[in-house]
């Protein structure tokens, strides 16, 4: 009887905790360490049966890439339940991210989320670049901007996460990320774009176009909906600019960066950015955090509420890749086009006196063309001897 009563009390008690991030213990006022961050990732394998703590990577630094899997039974295949890799701070200077991941993490502790487990399993990547966070520095000890080199995988960190990837074969996967809207050309403009939070989808034109459709008029729908009850300020990641200095448009479809990369192999990717502070570190970072916890959660709400359609797209998404019958194109070259309608309304704040207004601006190039496509071929032939190639190769799982 007595092992019992001290069960549902020991029980009850962890029910009860409020599993605080070292970003909320600090009071918001010291951005989580390396050190800290280690400690309270392994502190969550103690607290939920659906909670695993493991480590991909070590970085030159010699610090550990943690990442956390959240699953109710495992990530065998399951009929209607996909499988989200979310990945935080590639750029070491985007500390919002690290810390909306943790805090999002947070809310899985606290038993908060459990029910969307039905439906969904989570890779979680809290903070991909440690070397980099340390400094507050975008780029990892090699001094490479992680988030260009998802290519040639030149870079662990880079590495570790396709290696993810290619042993869980997620469905869904987010990146999560912060801009920084206080560049010289839009100061002498005198506005600033200042949405909270912004999503980017896949560009590249070699994506399924059932994928893009979900998320450009499935998903950013959902999300405008969603932060406008939350009282948050968004918009699509656009980048470019100012207006009549250069042009407004979406993110380049270049498969060196990881929504990219992960997109054309038929995967429901999106990428998240939050904004960042002036000085690129700590200002705001309160706000900053739980915008960014909030937008990863939006994320994954959608995906459970859309997670049979998901996995049907993906699964004959990524059967054609396979169909050697009917190759068809690829494009290799893509180009920004303008399309029928050249105008946009763009969130932004005025330099002046800092006031939330709408700009309508010209010159907006939301449409991607090829300007160089090939017959797929139905293999290449590569000599053993050049290691280089085999080496890549065998970092994307080919």
């Amino acid at each position: 009887m007595k092992n019992i009563i001290f069960f549902l009390l020991l029980t009850n008690l962890l029910l009860s905790q409020d599993f605080q991030t070292p970003l909320e213990k600090s009071a918001y006022t010291e951005v989580t360490t390396f050190k800290n961050l280690e400690s309270y990732v392994k502190s969550l394998n103690k607290v939920s049966k659906y909670i695993e703590v493991d480590s991909v990577a070590q970085t030159v630094g010699e610090r550990t890439i943690h990442f956390v899997r959240i699953s109710k039974k495992g990530f065998k295949k399951e009929k209607n339940k996909i499988t989200i890799l979310i990945s935080a701070q590639q750029n070491g200077d985007e500390q919002g991210a690290k810390e909306g991941a943790l805090l999002f993490l947070k809310k899985f502790a606290n038993r908060e989320l459990d029910t969307l487990l039905e439906r969904v399993s989570i890779i979680l990547v809290p903070q991909v670049n440690p070397d980099g966070s340390e400094i507050n520095n975008r780029n990892n000890s090699n001094q490479i901007d992680i988030s260009r080199d998802h290519l040639l995988l030149s870079q662990h960190e880079a590495h570790a996460l396709h290696r993810l990837f290619f042993t869980y074969y997620p469905e869904a996967t987010l990146d999560v990320a912060e801009y920084y809207p206080y560049t010289k050309n839009w100061e002498f403009y005198g506005y600033f774009r200042a949405p909270e939070i912004q999503y980017g989808t896949v560009t590249n034109i070699n994506m399924m176009e059932e994928l893009r459709a979900l998320s450009e008029k499935g998903f950013l729908p959902y999300a405008r909906e969603y932060f406008e009850e939350k009282k948050i300020s968004f918009d699509e990641y656009l980048i470019g600019g100012p207006p009549g200095r250069g042009r407004i448009r979406k993110s380049n479809g270049d498969i060196n960066e990881l929504i990219q990369n992960f997109g054309v192999m038929n995967t429901f990717s999106i990428l998240q950015k939050g904004i960042n502070g002036k000085e690129l570190f700590i200002e705001n970072i309160e706000r900053r955090a739980k915008v960014q916890a909030e937008g990863i959660e939006a994320f994954v709400k959608f995906c459970y509420m859309n997670a049979e359609y998901i996995l049907t797209v993906v699964n004959h998404g990524r059967g054609t890749l396979k169909d050697l019958r009917n190759p068809g194109k690829v494009a290799l070259r893509m180009e920004h086009y303008q399309g029928e309608d050249t105008t946009l309304s763009m969130k932004v704040i005025t330099l002046k006196d800092s006031r939330d207004t709408l700009l309508s601006v010209s010159g907006y190039y939301p449409v991607m063309k090829p300007v160089l496509e090939i017959e797929k071929p139905y293999g290449y032939l590569v000599s053993q001897s050049d290691n280089d190639i085999v080496d890549v190769l065998n970092k994307h799982g080919i």
